[in-house]
C-alpha cells in the first residue's frame, strides 16, 4: 500500500445541499475557510444540476428539501454510478433509519444543530477512506480485548450470513451489543476472496435477532494485512453501499462481477 500523504482541504470540491439559506451559508463557511471549493444548491434539483456538471470530492446534504429530497438525491446518485461520500442530515429516525442509510450509501449520518467538529471531521473520515486511509475520531478509543468479535466463518455456517461494503461490514453476532460501542473483529474465512480481516471499529447500528444480534460496524481501523485485501476486494467489487444491511450482492464470499 502507498504511503498515507499528509491530509489537507485545499481544493476539496464540496456540494452543500440545504433549503434553509443560514444553513448553507454556515456550512460553506466553514469549508470555504478550510481551503475548499464550495458550491451551494437550495434543493436536491439544484444538486443534481450541479453535479451533471462538475465533479466533487464530497456531498452535505438536508433530508428534507423541496423538489428533490435527501434520499431521492443519493438514490438517483446510486443509479448514476457515481461514488461520492455523503454526510447526510436527518430530522429524525423517521427520515431515514440508520441500517438504511448506511445502505443507500450514505457515509455519516447527523442530526442539526450540528457542531463544526462533527461535521467536518465527518467529512474528512469520508476523503480520507476514498483514499484507503482508516483515522479514528480522537474521541473514540481502540475497544478493550473482551469487545472482539473472533470467528471463523465457513460458507456454509450461519455466520456466513456476512456483507462488506465500501466502509463496514454487516454480520450476525450471538451476543447483543450497544450502539456507538467501539467493537473490534478478527474474522479468518475459509473460502472466498478474503482470508482475513481484522481490525476495529464502531457498531453504527444494531437490530436484535431472536438468538443475539445483527450488527453493522464502520471500519476506523484495518490491519495491514486486511487493508490490502478489502484494497483488492474493493476494486474488484467497487461497491455503492457503506455498510450493506444483508448479504445480497456484496457478500465476501462473492465472486468478483
Amino acid at each position: 500500500m502507498p504511503e498515507p500523504q499528509p491530509f489537507s482541504w485545499k481544493d476539496s470540491r464540496i456540494l452543500i445541499s440545504d433549503d434553509e439559506p443560514d444553513m448553507r451559508e454556515i456550512f460553506s463557511a466553514w469549508f470555504r475557510n478550510l481551503g475548499c471549493s464550495v458550491t451551494e444548491a437550495a434543493d436536491g434539483e439544484q444538486a443534481l444540476a450541479a453535479l451533471a456538471g462538475k465533479n466533487f470530492d464530497a456531498i452535505v446534504t438536508d433530508v428534507r428539501m423541496p423538489r428533490i429530497d435527501g434520499i431521492q438525491l443519493v438514490q438517483q446518485l446510486r443509479r448514476s454510478g457515481r461514488y461520492i461520500p455523503v454526510v447526510i442530515f436527518v430530522s429524525g429516525f423517521m427520515d431515514l433509519t440508520l441500517p438504511d442509510a448506511f445502505d443507500l450509501g450514505v457515509e455519516a449520518v447527523l442530526s442539526k444543530p450540528c457542531e463544526k467538529k462533527v461535521l467536518l471531521s465527518a467529512v474528512q473520515r469520508s476523503l480520507l477512506r476514498r483514499d484507503l486511509i482508516f483515522q479514528p475520531p480522537e474521541a473514540i478509543a481502540p475497544p478493550p480485548p473482551e469487545n472482539y468479535i473472533r470467528e471463523t466463518v465457513s460458507i456454509d455456517a450461519p455466520t456466513a450470513y456476512l456483507a462488506l461494503g465500501r466502509g463496514g461490514i454487516s454480520l450476525n453476532v450471538g451476543q447483543r451489543i450497544i450502539p456507538d460501542a467501539a467493537i473490534g473483529f478478527s474474522l479468518s474465512f475459509e473460502t472466498g476472496p478474503l482470508t482475513h480481516l481484522a481490525g476495529w471499529g464502531v457498531l453504527r447500528w444494531c437490530e436484535n435477532l431472536p438468538q443475539g444480534a445483527r450488527v453493522g460496524i464502520e471500519f476506523l481501523q484495518l490491519d495491514e494485512e486486511s487493508l490490502s485485501q478489502f484494497a483488492r476486494w474493493l476494486a474488484a467489487h467497487a461497491p455503492f453501499s457503506f455498510i450493506p444491511k444483508n448479504c445480497h450482492s456484496h457478500s465476501v464470499f462473492s465472486a468478483a462481477p
